[in-house]
């Protein structure tokens, strides 16, 4: 019936979607080290974080250009290269929009617990 085939094109595009959101979280956390506060404070009271974005435009293009990276690119482990697309993508843009609005770091719109 052929269902094998799909299965495997459906685990490739898993294994090329899901990576880039670890790149995302590791720049954003290790390497920018925004809501590091935040978190500090919530780890000590023992529970989440009263502030979090409401949505993070730079992370979901950074997602779609680690993804297109990973499908695309057929050079390499296509889940490291769209892990790291993603990283490096996500980096530069907030750093990019942090220079441009003259701020250290940058921030979305806040949503209150």
């Amino acid at each position: 019936m052929g269902i094998l085939d799909k299965f495997i094109s459906f685990l490739v595009m898993l294994g090329v979607a899901v990576p880039p959101v670890a790149g995302i979280i590791v720049v954003d956390y290790f390497i920018l080290k925004r809501f590091r506060k935040e978190l500090e404070e919530s780890r000590l009271q023992n529970s989440l974080p009263a502030v979090s974005e409401r949505l993070n435009p730079l992370a979901l293009l950074a997602w779609l250009a680690g993804f297109l990276v990973g499908y695309f690119i057929k050079g390499g482990i296509p889940a490291l290269n769209s892990l790291i697309a993603a990283g490096i993508v996500y980096w530069a843009g907030m750093k990019l929009c942090a220079a441009l609005s003259g701020r250290e770091t940058i921030r979305f719109t806040d949503l209150k617990a």
